[in-house]
């Protein structure tokens, strides 16, 4: 199994856009994305339970997932990390918009079977 963790904007403006591809072979085989929603920075994601000080910004993570879907492996995802019980209702909301910027970034043209509403009500 490989993993390839992101820690921070820094981290990731350094190493993570080319070379995530190369190192972990994705492009010779299928792969699933994990994105945990607080590697997100922490005004984007405020309701997680581990804020990741100067965090990533969507468009890097969109960067990130066109990247991936170039290669035609990806085969599923999940968002992971977001507790409703943590901030207030407009950290929550917060949040919830950027987990359907990221979610749409991954489904990108969205199958007939999955739909991301555009507005706050996932």
């Amino acid at each position: 199994r490989n993993n390839y963790t992101i820690h921070g904007k820094q981290w990731y403006q350094r190493r993570v856009r080319g070379d995530m591809v190369a190192r972990l072979q994705l492009d010779t085989k299928p792969f699933h994305i994990s994105f945990d929603i607080d590697a997100l920075d922490p005004c984007l994601a405020p309701s997680t339970g581990t804020k990741v000080d100067d965090g990533i910004s969507v468009e890097d993570v969109s960067a990130i997932f066109r990247e991936l879907k170039k290669t035609g492996n990806l085969v599923s995802c999940d968002i992971v990390e977001f507790n409703p019980l943590i901030g207030t209702e407009t950290d929550v909301e917060t949040t919830i918009q950027s987990m359907g910027q990221v979610l749409r970034e991954i489904l990108g043209s969205q199958p007939k079977y999955c739909r991301v509403p555009n507005d706050t009500q996932l």
